[in-house]
Formats: C-alpha cells, structure tokens, sequence
C-alpha cells in the first residue's frame, strides 16, 4: 500500500470523524431545545398565564359532558377518568378502559388536545369513546368559581366537567 493511499484514508477517516461530531453537536443542541424548563412555562403566545398553570395544578376527574345545557354524559366510576397535564405541553389520561395521551396547545383561552393515542383494550360499557370525542372538540378552557375545568365545544353550548 502507498503511503498515499494511506495518507488519503486517514484524511477521509479524519473528515467522518469531524463530520460526526459535529454532527452529534448539532443533533444534540437542537434536541435539548425540547427540553422543559421552569421558564419555558411562560408561553409567550398565552395573555393569561394562569389558565396554564391551574391546568398543570392537578390531575383532573371527568364528571360529566353537557349536551346543549341538558343532557349529560357521565361516567360509572367518578375516579376512573383521569387527566394530567404536564410542563412539556403533553397530557396523560386514564379511562374505564385504556390509558391515553397526547400533546396540547393553549393560547390564551383557547385549547386543542393533538395527536392522541390510545391503548386498544375493548370493554363493556366504557364511556371512553364519548371522553375522547370530547377532548377533540374541546376548544376553549374555563376554570369555574367552584376551580372546577371546563372544556367549552367549539359549538358552545356542550361543555366537559372535570374536578
């Protein structure tokens, strides 16, 4: 082998090595962007902070949605339809059924649940599939003088309860 060759191998190894690296760097500092901070909480998009901060206050019980301020869709066991939302803008939930979760967008009053997935065990009876259309057609967020979530319909006049 010339010493050519092999000079230009190590040039071409030096090079990847470089490539590499820098490239891990790059990865690296655009992924810790996602990270959540205590900071990142204030979203500059959202005028009214607290609706933010009271959703990530606690886990939150699904009561009942109304149905054009009449008809109510409750759940069989009060505790079994849980909500959580987290700093990174991501919820988790529990139903009677399945676990879910997604991501979520708030600005100002107004929210949007994203990309739910959920666990695909069947059961009887579940109130789930009525849970999970409610969350999709939330869109604006109303904490009541009881602290109660309201999740307002597009529509306005069908709501989701949570304690």
């Amino acid at each position: 082998m010339s010493s050519k060759k092999f000079l230009d191998k190590n040039k071409l190894f030096l090079v990847l090595v470089i490539t590499i690296f820098i490239g891990s760097g790059t990865y690296l500092s655009v992924n810790k962007s996602f990270v959540p901070k205590n900071q990142d909480l204030k979203n500059p998009n959202l005028k009214n902070q607290e609706y933010l901060e009271k959703l990530l206050a606690k886990e939150w019980y699904w009561v009942e949605t109304v149905v054009d301020s009449s008809i109510g869709i409750k759940p069989y066991n009060l505790t079994s339809f849980k909500l959580k939302f987290n700093p990174d803008l991501t919820f988790g939930s529990s139903t009677d059924c399945n676990n879910l979760g997604g991501s979520f967008e708030v600005f100002e009053n107004k929210i949007r649940f994203k990309e739910i997935v959920a666990t695909e065990k069947y059961c009887m009876k579940s109130k789930e599939s009525e849970y999970i259309e409610g969350l999709e057609k939330s869109s604006e967020i109303l904490i009541n003088e009881k602290g109660e979530l309201i999740l307002k319909f597009k529509d306005s006049t069908t709501f989701m309860r949570f304690k």
